[in-house]
């Protein structure tokens, strides 16, 4: 069955909204054959990217492919692929890989320093009770995250 351009497995799934979605392990493996021994150092371009996947670098469908590799990569192999503007993917050196976990760690202080700033500024009188304990726990959430990011970046990080 067919809905607004999405296939659907049976009547049930319309009834849920479930829409089937193409697997990206084909293309994982595909990346995984065309690029078999990588090293550090190695520039992987998005041109032979695209030909493995035959999808244009542009597609949602090749971003989603490749992001599920590049995490793949990183969790089973250690091996931390780091975009390269306009060339493609590098295999990510050491001073790479901890440049770009420093970028991450300041955007996670970032998005935490948001929540807890819109949070922390919601009236909560026009707050639902629901709503009021979802408060609560975003800032309890958001206040730990920030001490643990503060603190761990002193504990851990050497003054330049």
């Amino acid at each position: 069955m067919q809905t607004q351009g999405h296939d659907y497995t049976s009547n049930e799934d319309v009834r849920v909204g479930v829409i089937q979605h193409r697997p990206t392990e084909s293309g994982v493996r595909k990346l995984d054959e065309a690029f078999p021994h990588l090293t550090e150092g190695q520039v992987i371009p998005w041109a032979e990217m695209e030909a493995a996947l035959h999808e244009h670098r542009d597609s949602a469908r090749f971003r989603t492919v490749v992001s599920v590799w590049r995490k793949r990569l990183l969790e089973e192999q250690n091996i931390h692929l780091a975009s390269q503007h306009r060339v493609g993917l590098v295999v990510a050196e050491p001073r790479r890989r901890i440049l770009d976990a420093s970028r991450y760690t300041n955007k996670a202080r970032n998005a935490l320093s948001k929540s807890l700033t819109i949070a922390s500024g919601t009236d909560t009188n026009r707050l639902s009770e629901c709503d009021q304990v979802r408060q609560k726990a975003i800032m309890h959430h958001a206040k730990t995250g920030l001490f643990r990011l503060f603190e761990g970046a002193k504990k851990e990080l050497p003054e330049v």
